[in-house]
């Protein structure tokens, strides 16, 4: 079950960024990419550390001062910036639910991921006209019937 930013626990798992840009972001150099382009956004992270869900989610919302995660670099210039957590689970199972489900896809390639062997990216971008109730509501199903 997914819980909005407001609602954030101290549980660990995975959380969900929902990341609207209205325009280009300069990324840094090592993406081989010059700009993401304005678009609605999603970014798988884990937060099995000291405070868990809430703790990683506050830092991300507030927009970090000092840029430590590849997130960091959209955060910072996004519009809007929602979080949702996911008790238990992680990151690489709502990245690939969100591209199965939802038709999204990586627009970054490494974004996020560069400690994972399993996955493209963790940062996905969604095609016009998907809500955030309809991503929120799929993973919910698929987290809350995980074995």
């Amino acid at each position: 079950m997914a819980t909005r930013s407001k609602d954030l626990m101290d549980s660990k798992g995975a959380y969900l960024l929902l990341i609207s840009v209205t325009r280009p972001i300069e990324l840094p150099r090592r993406f081989h990419q010059p700009f993401l382009p304005s678009g609605y956004y999603g970014y798988a992270g884990s937060a099995y550390g000291s405070g868990g869900i809430r703790a990683r989610c506050r830092r991300h919302l507030k927009g970090a001062a000092t840029l430590r995660w590849h997130i960091d670099w959209i955060t910072r210039q996004a519009d809007e910036v929602e979080a949702y957590g996911f008790p238990g689970d992680t990151e690489c199972r709502l990245t690939e639910t969100l591209i199965r489900q939802l038709q999204a896809h990586n627009p970054v390639n490494g974004f996020g991921s560069s400690d994972c062997k399993r996955c493209q990216a963790h940062l996905v971008e969604f095609e016009h006209g998907q809500s955030a109730s309809d991503i929120v509501a799929t993973l919910s199903r698929v987290t809350s019937s995980k074995a």
